[in-house]
């Protein structure tokens, strides 16, 4: 993981040891918090030992947090065992979203509450409202819609993120080819 400063200078590097296959990365600074506490989220897809996981770092490198069971992929049956989870997002109260399923099995949209305690699973494979088959990126827009790039699926679903996820609408039409890859 390189860092960079505001004006794009190289600053430093971490050791890389705990993540097989980066894929999505996000800074979020906790509520309350300065962004001398900003936490970078890594979803990482790959196979290995450190694979299936969703890791919290602080601005240095050192590891905080790990959500999943490093090396072992998810089968869907149980709920915080991920399989290539592609992405996070986090909401005005520091509640977080991810994407699970980046080719994987599992198909999902999970939120956590702001202490990483799992609120509801969503999804699962397939073309049907609500459904997902890849779903790559999750965004969060300031009225607390969860905006999710369904990528086989050629479109964008949208739901209110609250106590359940409802399904608000989807976008098809303009994707020609590949579906999306990001919901930024």
């Amino acid at each position: 993981m390189n860092v960079f400063s505001e004006d794009g200078t190289f600053l430093r590097s971490w050791e890389m040891e705990k993540i097989d296959m980066p894929h999505g990365t996000r800074v979020h600074v906790p509520a309350g918090k300065t962004a001398a506490d900003a936490q970078i989220w890594v979803t990482d897809v790959g196979s290995g030992p450190w694979g299936h996981t969703v890791k919290a770092f602080n601005r240095n490198g050192t590891l905080l947090l790990i959500l999943g069971t490093p090396g072992k992929a998810g089968t869907g049956r149980s709920p915080v065992q991920f399989d290539q989870p592609a992405d996070v997002a986090f909401g005005a109260v520091g509640e977080m979203f991810v994407v699970d399923g980046d080719g994987g099995m599992n198909n999902r949209l999970l939120k956590f509450s702001p202490d990483y305690k799992l609120e509801w699973v969503s999804g699962g494979k397939g073309n049907n409202t609500g459904e997902f088959y890849i779903p790559h990126s999750v965004e969060v827009d300031m009225f607390g819609q969860v905006w999710v790039a369904d990528r086989a699926n050629n479109r964008t679903q949208v739901f209110h993120g609250g106590q359940q996820p409802k399904f608000i609408g989807e976008w098809t039409s303009c994707f020609k080819g590949d579906g999306p890859y990001s919901v930024r």
